[in-house]
């Protein structure tokens, strides 16, 4: 069979008009080493973005986890009532390194599930807790656009709402783009307005720390994410952060939010827990979040959340596993070390490039800035020059993302020092092929 034939003919790419990769066609992979992928043809490509974020381990590693759950006799999920010893020792194993505070897990089927279950049940705690106008969910804005909106859900429609990105039927979205600016301090002093203006109104605010990084914004630096917490406190706002990018080693240590120093309400993973493998969702909340469900006050308002696939020990058995190789003694200090020789040989290789402005780096995820030197400014986008250094990367056996003006690099945690030295010296003629 013409496998390409047959993906074109029957096959509905869910990413294809987003296309972080910028194919012109689609690559038929047949076999996997490592970080490494073959195609159909024999030709190799170094994953420096860990297949989107979520594979944390190499195939060596996988193929481990694999093992473990292969002794798994339980295929199906829980139901209300039953539960399972996998399911049970992944939350102990998780408990031991999140943030003090966190320690109530709601598991679903996918990240997405998790973000949807934390925005919900943010808004039924603040109504039942009695805080009625406290109906809507603060986006901070993706990439370096001014755009942020406030979306608000009908709180007698609570029960029922699947809040996706404010599309609800039961929402409605209201701008707030007059009091933003894109310089970082005056953007902040925006929020604050925000917080001052409509704070009574915001059940939580939805931190995405991987993307703000990986489209240049300062705002994922812990200065401001800090000073955002006191906000919240003060205005009694909860605080989402998606650690789906960022969590389990990725900034090098266990959670941005040790980065921070800082402790969300609501605390999002999703398929990097499972390296990929197995489809998982997980929304870590606190005590007292908890127990206002429990509460003489919770008396109409019931927390539902149907996801299929719900506590699957087969995806537990795969998850504790990876938390158990992350949590050993050492291990961190081993990403921490790969992690620097990543940045390292970045900045050897390409630092000097006249059309490299910068490189920043947050443990092991990268952002290479490149700049038009003629007028010291970011190409104008018409020239899409980061999606044909991303082109002709793929042509040079690397796979990168763009975004806008920028590289991103998010490599597994165990990429070898021999992979790092290859990639970065690709990455070098790729941008040399494209710039000169």
């Amino acid at each position: 069979m013409d496998y390409l034939k047959g993906d074109e003919r029957y096959l509905w790419h869910s990413n294809r008009d987003f296309n972080p990769l910028n194919f012109d066609k689609n690559i038929l992979l047949t076999e996997a080493f490592e970080n490494t992928f073959k195609d159909q043809y024999g030709n190799e490509y170094i994953d420096m973005l860990s297949a989107g974020g979520c594979a944390l381990f190499s195939l060596s590693d996988v193929e481990e986890a694999t093992k473990v759950a292969g002794e798994v006799k339980l295929g199906a999920g829980y139901f209300e009532g039953f539960t399972n010893k996998y399911i049970i020792d992944l939350a102990e194993d998780l408990s031991n390194i999140l943030p003090v505070g966190l320690g109530r897990f709601i598991f679903s089927n996918s990240s997405q599930s998790a973000k949807h279950i934390a925005m919900k049940m943010s808004l039924m705690a603040n109504a039942i807790s009695g805080y009625k106008e406290k109906k809507s969910i603060l986006f901070v804005p993706l990439g370096t656009s001014k755009n942020l909106a406030l979306y608000t859900c009908d709180g007698d429609a609570l029960r029922d709402a699947d809040i996706i990105f404010g599309k609800a039927d039961n929402m409605q979205t209201e701008s707030v783009n007059d009091v933003l600016s894109s310089d970082i301090d005056q953007y902040f002093q925006g929020l604050k307005r925000i917080f001052k203006q409509k704070g009574h109104r915001i059940s939580a605010i939805l931190v995405e720390p991987y993307t703000l990084f990986s489209y240049g914004s300062d705002l994922y630096k812990a200065e401001y994410m800090r000073e955002l917490r006191n906000l919240c406190d003060k205005h009694k706002i909860h605080m989402i952060i998606n650690e789906q990018y960022t969590g389990l080693g990725k900034t090098c240590k266990y959670f941005y939010s040790d980065y921070l120093n800082v402790t969300p309400e609501f605390l999002l993973l999703g398929e990097s827990l499972t390296s990929g493998i197995a489809p998982i969702g997980l929304t870590v909340t606190t005590e007292s979040i908890y127990e206002i469900f429990n509460s003489d006050r919770q008396k109409t308002l019931k927390f539902i959340h149907n996801s299929p696939n719900t506590g699957n020990a087969f995806s537990a058995a795969i998850a504790n596993n990876f938390v158990l190789k992350l949590s050993k003694r050492g291990y961190l200090d081993d990403v921490k070390e790969r992690a620097k020789k990543l940045y390292v040989n970045l900045k050897n290789d390409l630092e000097e490039h006249r059309n490299v402005s910068k490189i920043i780096n947050l443990g092991f995820i990268n952002l290479i800035q490149m700049v038009d030197v003629k007028s010291n400014e970011a190409f104008d986008e018409s020239m899409k020059i980061s999606e044909r250094i991303v082109k002709k990367a793929l042509e040079n056996g690397i796979i990168l993302a763009s975004k806008e003006n920028m590289l991103v690099l998010n490599p597994a945690l165990d990429m070898s020092l021999d992979d790092i030295k290859k990639a970065t010296k690709r990455i070098q003629k790729s941008i040399v092929e494209v710039l000169g």
